[in-house]
């Protein structure tokens, strides 16, 4: 999580918000959602490093060269990255899609090109793993998907051939609903990678 401090909306919960929409107590962010998708993966038979290093220690515009050493541990030990993020509201009611009685956040992907950067990331690579996973996540559960974003931005995509950055939910979203959200990707990972 680049962004470790991404929350979402606070109701009866008793936990400080550092900001709107962003508290340091991880049990009410990005993180926790970050615990549900590791332990569906697991469930689902994966291996996974749930790294919760706050990478917004140093400020929020250098969190992307924190969360690059972060990253660099891992580089050459890991199949996938993912970066979980909480996307920003844009303004869509509902704020959610409703299958069986549940409510569930939207998801987007976002795949960075880098044009500007000397290390561009291999932006074909991991675009091509992020429709698989946006097409299936909407299979299972119809209109999740926001799609995918493009951004000539580097995001850290280029440590592999294999990076998302994916977006769950907005910070008005209630943090079960981005669970419920968690648990459609990992089925999608199970469906698209087992």
């Amino acid at each position: 999580h680049t962004h470790t401090d991404e929350a979402f909306l606070k109701g009866e919960q008793d936990y400080v918000e550092t900001s709107t929409g962003r508290t340091k107590n991880q049990d009410y962010s990005i993180v926790k959602v970050g615990d549900t998708f590791k332990n569906s993966l697991i469930n689902a038979g994966f291996t996974v490093v749930h790294d919760k290093t706050d990478n917004v220690k140093n400020g929020f515009y250098n969190a992307y060269d924190t969360s690059y050493q972060t990253i660099k541990q891992y580089i050459g030990k890991t199949d996938i990255y993912v970066d979980v993020h909480r996307d920003a509201y844009s303004g869509k009611e509902p704020n959610f899609v409703t299958q069986n009685n549940k409510e569930y956040a939207y998801i987007a992907f976002v795949v960075a090109n880098g044009e500007n950067y000397k290390e561009k990331p291999n932006w074909q690579e991991n675009y091509k793993l992020a429709k698989i996973l946006s097409d299936k996540i909407d299979e299972i559960c119809p209109g999740i998907s926001k799609g995918i974003i493009f951004k000539d931005k580097r995001f850290n995509q280029h440590v592999s051939n294999s990076c998302l950055l994916v977006e769950m939910g907005n910070e008005r979203n209630t943090i079960e609903q981005v669970d419920l959200s968690a648990q459609i990707l990992a089925k999608a990972f199970s469906e698209v990678l087992n």
